[in-house]
């Protein structure tokens, strides 16, 4: 999967460390650092920014980090990092026709709850899981574009004759405050509503973005992220067909921002997911792009927006996540510099 990567090994710093009966692996540079804890679910469990001293996702906080029970649900366990939901998110019927229909695939998707084995060279870390429920591996390498961005790159094989169908996303747990905005860019003026909790109400409706003005005048900013004792939560989409390319947490109060690049061809649609003290015990942000739309594998399908993988092929997709601080309108030339280097590749 990987190409030729401009940015020099001799920069990039890999270690293990152990704690907590837990072995930890972190790639890092003088700039940025991401922690990796393999054995529950691959998930990443810090990104930090060196230079500004801002670590972007929560840790497990009051609740005990272990290695879940296969077939529970994502809530009932620590909540904390980002981690990959495949081949579903909703927990559904495998829809496709064949030797695996019906198949139940757990919440969440199954990859989060299970033990990641891993490799790592003098610059790169690379995971790797085996399905349980359909047969498929999935393997995802992280490596540095530059001294801001490291690059996950996934591959998922398909181990069987049969073409399978899935849904991949990822699945973060942001450490967001009341300064922290979501930022999309210019041309999302609509957002879809799948999950609209108390301040939306209604599901299934397009709403103006970032701001919606109700019928009795109210002013909801959508992009904005409240206390956790809102015990509130939404789940919104840009719209199917307005395909972006990235999507970014900005802090207003220091100019901090993480910003996710993906290739649209690869993965279309965008979901935003924001937690307000309702299933986390604390407030919690999701930037989650995702190979299908929206949620629940067996929709996706009927609806034909769901991903394949031909009986014992290959299909890959990148994420890149930029840490850095500056002002707003650094993030969209950055992503228009990505756009153009990928395209020399």
């Amino acid at each position: 999967m990987r190409k030729n990567n401009p940015f020099p090994s001799k920069d990039v710093t890999i270690q293990t460390s152990e704690r907590e009966g837990f072995l930890y692996v972190s790639i890092e540079n003088k700039n940025v650092k991401a922690e990796i804890l393999p054995e529950i679910g691959g998930k990443v469990t810090s990104l930090y920014n060196k230079v500004t001293d801002r670590e972007w996702l929560l840790d497990s906080g009051k609740r005990e980090l272990q290695s879940p029970e296969y077939g529970s649900m994502f809530t009932e366990w620590d909540m904390s990092g980002l981690d990959d939901m495949f081949p579903t998110i909703d927990a559904c019927m495998y829809p496709a026709d064949g030797n695996f229909k019906d198949i139940p695939l757990q919440d969440h998707g199954e990859v989060w709850s299970l033990p990641w084995a891993f490799e790592r060279t003098n610059d790169s870390v690379s995971l790797v899981v085996k399905g349980k429920a359909l047969p498929y591996v999935l393997q995802k390498t992280y490596y540095f574009l530059n001294k801001h961005t490291i690059r996950c790159e996934y591959k998922v094989e398909n181990l069987s004759d049969e073409t399978l169908v899935y849904l991949w996303a990822s699945h973060p747990q942001f450490k967001v405050d009341e300064t922290i905005e979501i930022l999309l860019p210019e041309k999302v003026q609509t957002i879809l509503s799948v999950q609209g909790g108390k301040k939306l109400g209604t599901t299934n409706q397009l709403f103006n973005w970032p701001t919606v003005v109700t019928e009795d005048g109210q002013k909801i900013s959508l992009n904005q992220i409240g206390p956790y004792t809102n015990r509130d939560s939404r789940k919104l989409y840009v719209p199917e067909k307005l395909c972006v390319s990235w999507s970014a947490l900005y802090a207003s109060d220091t100019d901090d921002f993480l910003l996710y690049k993906t290739s649209p061809n690869q993965v279309p649609y965008l979901g935003v997911w924001v937690d307000e003290g309702e299933f986390n015990s604390r407030a919690t942000c999701a930037l989650e792009p995702s190979t299908g739309f929206y949620d629940n594998l067996e929709n996706a399908f009927y609806n034909g927006t769901y991903s394949s993988v031909k009986g014992k092929g290959s299909s890959s997709w990148f994420l890149d996540i930029v840490i850095d601080s500056g002002p707003k309108e650094k993030m969209s030339i950055i992503s228009k510099r990505m756009n153009e280097y990928e395209g020399k590749r």
